[in-house]
C-alpha cells in the first residue's frame, strides 16, 4: 500500500497483509499521547475500506482518551448514549419554545416595541444554534466530518456556520445586557428607529469575529473538518470574544443590580419603580442565568481529572441545549405584560 497522509497522520508504505502501526498524533488536542494508531493494508495491496463510510480508514479508536481506564468503558457508553438523548430533547424542546415566544410576539401588535424586538434576535440566535447543532450531529460521522469526506468544503462550512451561532448567542446575551444597562444608567429609551444598531452588534460582531478565524483554518489549519484545533491559539479567536461577551455580561448583571436597588430605594414614584422593574425583569434573569454558569467553567484549565471533566461537559451540554426553553420561559411564558 502507498503511504499518504489521512488528514490526521502521514502513513508509510506498507506491505500487503500487514498493519501499520504509529504513536498518536502528539498535535491533536484530544488524543492520548502514550497509545498507538493503526491502518491495515489488506493482502491485495489496498488500504482497508470502512463499510459504513466506504472510505479508507486509521483506526484512532485507541487515541482516544475515552478508553482510558478510569471510567469503565461500558459505563460511559452508556452515558455517552444518555447525555445525547439529553442533549436532543433539550434542543428540540428549546426550538418548540422559541418559535412560540416568537409567534406570540409578533401576534400581538401591543407585545412590538423595541425590547422585544431585541427579545426575537435573542429567540433567533438559539434557534440558529440549536438547528446547527442538529445539523452537525445527523450528517457528521463519528463528530469528525460528512459520510462522504472528512475534508469537503460542505463540512467545513457547516462547522463555520456552527462556530458563528455560539457567537452569535453570546453576543446577544451580551446585547441584552447592554440595552438594560444603557437604560438604566443612561435613562435612554431605545426608539424603533434606533434598534438596528443593536441588531447590526448582534448579528454583525458576530460575522467579523467568524470571518478570521475562517481564513485563519483556511490557511494556516486546513485539518479535517475544521473541528480539530492542533494549534489551540487559533481556537482563541472564537474563544476570545466568546469570553469577554460573557464576562462583560456578568459585570453588567452585577452593575445592574447594585443601581436598581439604588434607584428603587430612592426613587418614590410608584410608577417609576414599576417601570424599572418591568422592564429589568427579564434581563436581570437572563444575566445570571448564563452568566455565573459561563464564568465559573470559563476557567477551568484545560487538564483535570476525568470525573471533573465528566461532570463539566455533562453539565455544558446540558445547559446549552435547554438555554433556549429557560429564555421563551423568562421573557414570554412567565412575563406578566405577555399573559395581560
Amino acid at each position: 500500500c502507498d503511504g499518504l497522509w489521512d488528514n490526521v497522520a502521514c502513513w508509510p508504505d506498507t506491505p500487503a497483509g500487514q498493519t501499520a502501526v504509529q504513536p498518536c498524533p502528539p498535535y491533536v488536542k484530544e488524543f492520548r499521547k502514550d497509545a498507538n494508531a493503526t491502518r491495515q493494508c489488506t493482502e491485495d495491496g489496498t488500504w482497508y475500506f470502512l463499510p459504513e463510510t466506504n472510505q479508507a480508514w486509521s483506526n484512532y479508536n485507541f487515541c482516544s482518551k475515552v478508553e482510558e481506564e478510569t471510567f469503565n468503558v461500558s459505563f460511559n457508553a452508556v452515558y455517552l448514549r444518555v447525555l445525547k438523548q439529553v442533549v436532543k430533547f433539550g434542543y428540540a424542546l428549546s426550538m418548540v419554545a422559541l418559535f412560540l415566544a416568537i409567534f406570540i410576539t409578533l401576534y400581538f401588535r401591543y407585545l412590538r416595541c423595541p425590547r422585544n424586538i431585541l427579545h426575537i434576535n435573542l429567540y433567533l440566535s438559539f434557534i440558529v444554534r440549536a438547528f446547527t447543532n442538529f445539523l452537525k450531529e445527523m450528517l457528521f460521522f463519528s463528530g469528525m466530518g460528512l459520510r462522504k469526506d472528512f475534508i469537503h468544503w460542505e463540512c467545513k462550512l457547516l462547522m463555520s456556520l456552527f462556530n458563528y451561532s455560539i457567537v452569535a448567542n453570546a453576543m446577544w446575551i451580551f446585547v441584552e445586557g447592554l440595552y438594560i444597562h444603557t437604560l438604566i444608567f443612561f435613562d435612554i429609551y431605545v426608539e424603533s428607529s434606533q434598534i438596528h444598531w443593536y441588531i447590526a452588534l448582534g448579528w454583525g460582531l458576530s460575522l467579523l469575529v467568524i470571518i478570521p478565524w475562517v481564513v485563519t483554518k483556511a490557511l494556516l489549519e486546513d485539518v479535517l473538518c475544521w473541528n480539530v484545533h492542533s494549534d489551540s491559539t487559533y481556537f482563541w479567536i472564537i474563544r476570545g470574544p466568546v469570553t469577554i461577551c460573557l464576562v462583560l455580561s456578568f459585570i453588567f448583571f452585577l452593575n445592574i443590580i447594585r443601581a436598581l436597588f439604588t434607584k428603587l430605594r430612592n426613587n418614590s414614584s410608584e410608577s417609576r419603580n414599576n417601570q424599572h422593574k418591568t422592564l429589568a425583569k427579564s434581563t436581570l434573569l437572563l444575566i445570571p442565568l448564563f452568566g455565573v454558569p459561563y464564568v465559573i467553567f470559563l476557567w477551568m484549565p484545560d487538564k483535570i481529572p476525568d470525573v471533573l471533566d465528566t461532570i463539566r461537559i455533562c453539565f455544558e451540554l446540558t445547559f446549552h441545549s435547554f438555554n433556549g426553553f429557560l429564555v421563551a420561559l423568562l421573557f414570554c411564558f412567565l412575563n406578566t405584560e405577555v399573559s395581560h
